[in-house]
């Protein structure tokens, strides 16, 4: 699949391809698309400030794969430490917003951070196999990420450790930012960084 998640039909207007498409229902999307482009849109203002240290993101209800609005504002403007939220509203409803913090960086920022003394499992051969054996081949989103499992699998219970990247661009013709390519996996785990995604639906939206 080469298709983006999103075509920006025109100024703050977005389109989502069948890419973005929900296991449950392919009229609805999955969680991942709509988190990867809020988060990029506030990264591309808060762009030249910092880096963001904490993201979430609230699913407010079912996400149609219909054209959306984002609407980006700062909630707390400061030259250390903002905070910029972006919603996603669909037919005159919100249904989705992110909120993210970014802190100020300065040269040589990485060298005084903690970082993980264990290290990452290598990266594992490409396999064949279907990461969603129990869901139909037609289902579009996880063909746009790589899927590489390092231990355990998604068809059986219990813990497991899989590497992911992002194959296509969250928007045509835009370039992702990291955070938006983290997000797009839905969770993730990164040094002096916090992502939470939660979901108020009553209905398996993602």
């Amino acid at each position: 699949m080469s298709e983006p998640f999103y075509r920006r039909a025109e100024g703050a207007v977005f389109e989502p391809s069948q890419a973005t498409e929900s296991p449950w229902d392919t009229s609805l999307q999955h969680g991942g698309p709509p988190s990867a482009l809020l988060i990029g849109e506030i990264e591309k203002v808060t762009a030249g400030h910092g880096r963001i240290a904490e993201a979430h993101v609230d699913f407010l209800g079912v996400i149609p794969r219909q054209p959306g609005v984002v609407e980006v504002r700062t909630l707390r403007p400061g030259r250390r430490v903002r905070l910029d939220a972006a919603t996603l509203t669909i037919e005159g409803r919100v249904v989705a917003e992110a909120r993210c913090w970014t802190i100020a960086t300065s040269a040589g920022a990485d060298k005084r951070v903690e970082h993980r003394a264990t290290p990452l499992p290598a990266i594992p051969e490409a396999t064949p196999d279907s990461p969603f054996p129990d869901f139909p081949d037609s289902w579009h989103y996880p063909h746009a990420i790589e899927w590489r499992p390092v231990r355990g699998h998604s068809g059986e219970p219990g813990p497991a450790a899989i590497w992911t990247r992002v194959l296509v661009p969250v928007v045509e013709g835009e370039t992702a930012t990291p955070s938006a390519r983290t997000g797009n996996r839905a969770t993730a785990s990164r040094t002096s960084c916090r992502w939470t995604i939660s979901c108020s639906c009553r209905r398996r939206c993602s």
